[in-house]
C-alpha cells in the first residue's frame, strides 16, 4: 500500500512540474482550437440556411369574434352610443365625437366600433347568427351579459398587453437574419467564406502591424477586428516566429503574417474560415445566440488590465509563439461590460439576440392569448343553448356552461334535426 501511495505522490508531483513547464513555455500549435470552435458556430450560422421563423399567431381575429358576440347582446343604449346616423349607418370615430370622452373608452373604441358595424351589417354575421345569442329573451341576454363580463375583461387585458409588446422594426424574416449574420461574420451581407475580402473583414486601411490590427477597437478605415472572420484570422493565421497552425492544421501560407497590418493573402484567410464547415438548416433562437455569446465571454482571459481572445503570453497579439496569437480587448480587466461594447461584431450579435427575443416573446404571447380566446369563444357560443335549456329563463346571474354542459349541448346538436330524434337520445332537455 505504501508503494502505491509513493507512486501516486510521484505522479502528482510530475504532473505539477509538467504543468509549470507548459505554462512557462511558448504557445504551441493548436492552442486556439477551442476558441476557434466557439467562433466557428457563428460562421456556420452565417453560411448555413436559416429556416423560416414561426410567425406570430395573430389573436386579433379571435378577439373580434368575442367582441361581436358580446356586442350582439348589449343593450340598446350602449349600441346607440356609437351611432352617428342610423341610415345609412355611420358610427362615431372616437369617444369625444359621441360625447363620452374621458371615460376610459379610447383604447377599446375601435374594437367596439368594428363589432357594432358587423352586427348592424345588411348581411347577418355568421358568428353571431350561429351563436343564437340574439334570439334570447331580454332576461336571457341580461344573464348572458353577466357571464360575458369577466370573460371580456380578461381578454381585454390580455390584448392590451399584447398590443403594447415591442416588435422588431422592420419585422425579422429568415432573409434579414441571414444578412445580419453575414454582416457580422464577413462585413458584407452577400459574402461567404469563399469570397470574403480583407478590406471588408478588417477595414480598407493598410494598418501598421499585426499587434495594432488584432484589437477590438479602431476608427475610420484603420484595420481592426470588425468581424468574426477578422477574429478568426488573428487567432489562427501562421507567423514566422515558430508558430504554425495555432487553431487547426492548415496549408502553409506563402505569406506568413508577421509585421504587416494585414495578412496579405486572402486565399489563406478564406481557407481557414472554410474549415469551420457549414450548419444544416436551422432555426436560430435567442437562447442559442445567448449561449454562443456567453461561450465567447467564457473564452476571454485577462492579462494585466486587458482581455484576450486566444492564447497570450507577453500581453501582445503580435502573432509569435513568445507573444500571443489573439485579439486584445482594451481595459477588459477593469470594466468587462464597457470593454465588450467596443467589440463591434459581439455587439451586433447582441443586438440581433435582442430582436429575436422580442419576436419570440410576441409569438409566445400570441399563442397563449389565442388559446384562451378560442376556449372563451367556444364557451360563449354555447351560452345561449345553455340558457335555453334551463327550466325557466333566468332573471339573475347564472353559472357559465361547464365543459360537461358544452359536451351535452354538442351531443344534442347532432340530433336536433327534429324534436323526436332529439328527445329520443335522452340527452336533450
Amino acid at each position: 500500500m505504501h508503494s502505491n501511495l509513493g507512486k501516486f505522490i510521484f505522479l502528482l508531483a510530475a504532473a505539477s512540474t509538467l504543468g509549470e513547464f507548459a505554462q512557462a513555455g511558448n504557445i504551441q500549435s493548436g492552442a486556439n482550437s477551442a476558441v476557434f470552435a466557439t467562433l466557428c458556430k457563428f460562421v456556420k450560422e452565417a453560411d448555413g440556411r436559416i429556416d423560416a421563423l414561426q410567425a406570430a399567431e395573430d389573436p386579433e381575429q379571435d378577439y373580434r369574434i368575442l367582441q361581436k358576440l358580446n356586442m350582439s347582446i348589449s343593450d340598446a343604449s350602449w349600441q346607440n352610443m356609437f351611432i352617428e346616423t342610423p341610415k345609412p349607418l355611420k358610427l362615431h370615430d372616437a369617444p369625444t365625437k359621441a360625447n363620452v370622452g374621458g371615460r376610459g373608452f379610447d383604447d377599446d373604441w375601435k374594437d367596439w366600433k368594428m363589432a357594432l358595424a358587423a352586427i348592424k351589417a345588411d348581411e347577418p354575421d355568421t358568428d353571431v347568427k350561429n351563436s343564437g345569442l340574439q334570439q334570447l329573451s331580454e332576461a336571457g341576454k341580461a344573464a348572458a351579459r353577466l357571464q360575458l363580463a369577466p370573460i371580456l375583461q380578461a381578454a381585454r387585458a390580455a390584448m392590451h398587453t399584447y398590443r403594447k409588446m415591442p416588435t422588431p422594426t422592420p419585422e425579422l424574416t429568415k432573409d434579414k437574419i441571414q444578412k445580419e449574420l453575414k454582416l457580422v461574420v464577413y462585413g458584407a451581407t452577400a459574402h461567404t467564406s469563399a469570397d470574403l475580402t480583407e478590406a471588408e473583414i478588417f477595414g480598407s486601411g493598410s494598418g501598421s502591424n499585426r499587434q495594432t490590427t488584432c484589437k477590438a477597437t479602431g476608427a475610420g478605415t484603420v484595420p481592426y477586428v470588425r468581424t468574426v472572420a477578422a477574429e478568426i484570422t488573428c487567432i489562427c493565421y501562421d507567423h514566422n516566429a515558430g508558430l504554425a497552425d495555432p487553431c487547426v492544421s492548415t496549408k502553409t501560407p506563402s505569406n506568413k503574417w508577421d509585421a504587416a497590418g494585414k495578412p496579405g493573402q486572402v486565399s489563406q484567410v478564406q481557407d481557414i474560415i472554410k474549415l469551420c464547415g457549414k450548419a444544416t438548416q436551422t432555426t436560430l433562437t435567442s437562447s442559442q445566440l445567448t449561449d454562443m455569446l456567453e461561450s465567447v465571454k467564457a473564452a476571454i482571459t485577462v492579462h494585466t488590465t486587458h482581455g484576450y481572445l486566444g492564447a497570450v503570453k507577453s500581453g501582445s497579439c503580435a502573432g509569435a509563439n513568445s507573444d500571443g496569437v489573439c485579439v486584445q480587448i482594451d481595459n477588459y480587466g477593469t470594466d468587462p461590460d464597457a470593454a465588450l461594447k467596443a467589440l463591434t461584431w459581439y455587439n451586433q450579435l447582441g443586438a440581433l439576440q435582442g430582436k429575436l427575443q422580442k419576436l419570440e416573446n410576441k409569438v409566445e404571447a400570441a399563442r397563449s392569448i389565442r388559446d384562451m380566446l378560442k376556449q372563451n369563444i367556444d364557451t360563449v357560443k354555447h351560452l345561449a343553448l345553455h340558457i335555453k335549456s334551463m327550466p325557466q329563463q333566468p332573471t339573475a346571474a347564472i353559472s357559465a356552461p361547464t365543459k360537461t354542459d358544452i359536451a351535452t349541448i354538442k351531443n344534442c346538436d347532432k340530433h336536433n334535426d327534429n324534436k323526436t330524434a332529439c328527445e329520443n337520445t335522452g340527452k336533450c332537455k
